[in-house]
């Protein structure tokens, strides 16, 4: 192995740096994120999606049926599907976090629950989520991957003035310290055309 190269515990997978492969996502800025007079520098992205102003009945709890609605490639989305959906029209594969329903989703919730992760991207996503229920520890909203990259992304709703809480900084850091880098972390503030 060569020196410097990052391992993975569970099973001595090195993790490479993420590369470019989601320039797709471009321009790139940075996002500053003050908690506890420390800073956290993170590279962002923005989105910006037509606005689902129609009435639709979803079949599914006030929970989600309260979320926003967006149009991406003619079909009516969450953000964070359309999100997984953008990415998997890039070559990537995807899928959301739901945190509060505990649940992992790559197509909408009326569909059928996300059913299988490749075995590399799962033994990421698993080393970092191994010590508790990934549910309750932070989370970022989008877990992707291209290849030997990885790349967590948190959906910021500008229409909702959602920010980074407490505990999706905590599961920075702690995947900080179980391997991967900054650059495997994004920030993705979507908006309104």
């Amino acid at each position: 192995m060569a020196p410097g190269a990052i391992v993975n515990e569970l099973c001595d997978i090195p993790l490479k740096g993420i590369s470019m492969q989601y320039n797709f996502l471009s321009p790139f800025s940075k996002d500053t994120v003050v908690f506890n007079d420390r800073q956290y520098i993170f590279n962002k992205s923005k989105f910006k999606f037509k606005k689902c102003t129609q009435s639709i009945k979803l079949n599914l709890s006030r929970t989600y049926t309260s979320k926003p609605l967006v149009y991406f490639n003619n079909e009516i989305l969450f953000p964070e599907i359309a999100l997984v959906n953008l990415f998997k029209n890039n070559n990537w594969n995807a899928f959301w976090i739901d945190s509060f329903h505990k649940k992992l989703w790559d197509t909408m919730p009326a569909n059928n629950e996300l059913s299988e992760i490749p075995m590399g991207a799962f033994l990421i996503f698993s080393k970092l989520t191994i010590e508790k229920n990934i549910f309750s520890q932070g989370a970022w909203d989008i877990f992707a991957w291209y290849g030997d990259d990885y790349l967590f992304v948190e959906c910021k709703g500008i229409p909702s003035k959602d920010k980074i809480r407490k505990t999706q900084l905590q599961f920075f850091k702690k995947s900080i310290k179980n391997g991967l880098k900054k650059e495997n972390f994004l920030i993705l503030e979507w908006d309104y055309e």
